[in-house]
């Protein structure tokens, strides 16, 4: 949907050798995989045991492959306040608008899963919790036509967490999102009228 921006995959930067390191030991220590490993260690054997546990933390990066760029356009396109813009009534076909943001915060959650594979034989799947948080320091927005068609960021700084159930596998610290200046969507983003997809003080 965007121009490369930086994917949660990134901020999470499981590709560095420490982090995904500490991923498999953090999966080793999971209650939810816990309850799998005798039935999987007794039909396989613990080596393939091990190696299923560093195939599910090889596989994790791959469900993180979604762009900020892309969580931030969901969220501006899903806000109330925006949802003015697409009445045909008050804005011209083709009409540009430049619309300021406040700064705000958008939260993100996501739900992905890896099924567990040993020898071709499945044992079960693995359910995930992704959340992530954005603090953005406000944004420039180019709308028309009840759709934004690119927009100027602030500054972004990213938190997060990857669980499983209760149990916390890797965690996000403050870091920043480099996002381009414009960040212009491939194609422009409907906005709709939903839930606000950040807490701060209303539009004027």
């Amino acid at each position: 949907m965007t121009h490369s921006t930086p994917t949660l995959r990134d901020l999470f930067a499981l590709a560095d050798g420490a982090n995904a390191a500490a991923l498999v030991g953090a999966l080793e220590a999971s209650p939810a995989l816990a309850t799998l490993a005798g039935g999987i260690a007794t039909a396989t054997g613990p080596d393939a045991w091990h190696h299923a546990v560093h195939g599910v933390a090889g596989a994790i990066p791959h469900l993180l492959d979604i762009e900020v760029g892309t969580i931030l356009a969901g969220a501006w396109a899903g806000e109330n306040e925006l949802g003015r813009y697409t009445d045909p009534q008050r804005y011209a076909p083709g009409e540009v608008l430049h619309v300021e943001l406040t700064p705000h915060v958008v939260t993100s959650e996501h739900r992905p899963s890896v099924e567990l594979v040993v020898n071709d034989q499945p044992y079960g799947q693995l359910g995930l919790a992704v959340s992530v948080t954005l603090q953005v320091e406000g944004a420039s927005l180019t709308i028309a036509d009840g759709r934004i068609w690119q927009a100027a960021p602030g500054a972004c700084t990213a938190t997060g967490r990857i669980a499983c159930d209760t149990h916390v596998l890797v965690e996000c610290p403050p870091t920043r999102a480099e996002l381009p200046a414009p960040l212009v969507f491939a194609e422009p983003v409907p906005i709709v009228q939903g839930p606000a997809g950040w807490d701060e003080t209303p539009l004027t």
